[in-house]
């Protein structure tokens, strides 16, 4: 049986299909998918860079362990052998730093760059990934901190308690014994001991440091450095290049003969300028100064850049704060300090 259909008869068709819904639904699937994408993406990446950057942070943890007992850190990645052999060198060259302190300048001073050395070639050894510390690490840790670390305290208030310090040299009076000519951080860094005198009085050649609050000339400086040259209750008078202690040619210590004859880059001593505008005691060669019973004549081994004893007179015993022992930096220029 068949259909006839008529121009009159209306096709017979389905119901049109809703295009924007569907479309939309299309686009939203799209839009999940490419949010999918991106999140996942996001993730993967975050975690590569944790993962990345994770072992870096985790490396810090030996290196501070180790900056505060020496090879401690050493112990988190299973080196404990190595880590004694690091605490035991530490401790050797701590206690040479005690014993030399008051025994040599320069050996302290290459002591100290051992152990900076040392030191650096500790915390490159601890730059390590470290692993989960069990419960003997953990004690032995605890145990290296308060222990060693009680060790270094007691060190430390040793070494400041001896009233030990560093004092950077400044401007050229005491050329060519002390300089200051190679730049800030190649100056001459000494070692002053402030109680050298605490027992005992400063002798002739000497290099000392004093404060200078009381003499106006140097009211301006914090410390000023001078050699000894004269002592309590002597004559001192000046034909250049000798200084004259009693009438006599100044040759003991060695140094004052050597700087007479002028040797070993020393300009030899001269009398003060007249025309400076500053009070003079030495200005002429008939001009002689008597030191009290606890003053010192002080000079500068320079004497062209040096305001020393010959403009403010004696330096007394009260004022005269430490002996510079030595030379501790730079390298080439270490070396002891005495009366030469």
């Amino acid at each position: 049986m068949s259909v006839k259909c008529s121009r009159l008869t209306p096709y017979l068709t389905p119901d049109p299909i809703p295009h924007w819904p569907i479309r939309e639904a299309i686009y939203d699937e799209q839009d999940d998918q490419q949010r999918t994408i991106f999140s996942g993406s996001g993730r993967a990446s975050t975690e590569g860079l944790v993962g990345k950057v994770m072992p870096v942070l985790k490396r810090f943890i030996p290196l501070f362990l180790s900056m505060l007992v020496p090879g401690l850190g050493l112990v988190l990645v299973g080196r404990v052998r190595r880590f004694f052999c690091w605490l035991a060198v530490s401790a050797i060259l701590q206690a040479a730093l005690l014993w030399f302190l008051h025994v040599s300048a320069t050996c302290f001073a290459i002591t100290i760059m051992a152990g900076t050395a040392m030191d650096l070639i500790m915390l490159v050894d601890s730059w390590r990934v470290p692993s989960k510390p069990s419960g003997k690490a953990l004690i032995l840790i605890i145990l290296a901190v308060i222990g060693f670390g009680g060790f270094f305290w007691a060190a430390d208030a040793m070494f400041w308690g001896s009233r030990m310090a560093f004092v950077r040299i400044a401007g050229h009076a005491m050329e060519p014994t002390l300089s200051s000519q190679r730049g800030w951080l190649r100056r001459d860094l000494a070692l002053v001991d402030y109680d050298a005198y605490r027992d005992a009085a400063p002798q002739r050649g000497d290099i000392v440091v004093f404060s200078p609050h009381r003499y106006a000339v140097l009211a301006h400086e914090s410390l000023a450095c001078k050699r000894v040259a004269g002592l309590p209750r002597e004559s001192i008078s000046m034909q250049p290049p000798c200084v004259y202690v009693n009438e006599i040619p100044l040759t003991d210590p060695l140094i004052f003969a050597t700087m007479a004859q002028r040797q070993r880059g020393y300009s030899g001593y001269a009398l003060a300028p007249t025309n400076m505008g500053l009070p003079v005691v030495l200005g002429q060669t008939s001009d002689m100064y008597q030191t009290s019973a606890s003053g010192f004549f002080l000079l500068g081994d320079d004497p062209n850049y040096s305001i020393d004893s010959r403009y403010y007179g004696e330096v007394h015993r009260t004022d005269i704060l430490g002996k510079v022992t030595g030379i501790v930096w730079p390298p080439a220029r270490v070396r002891d300090l005495g009366t030469e």
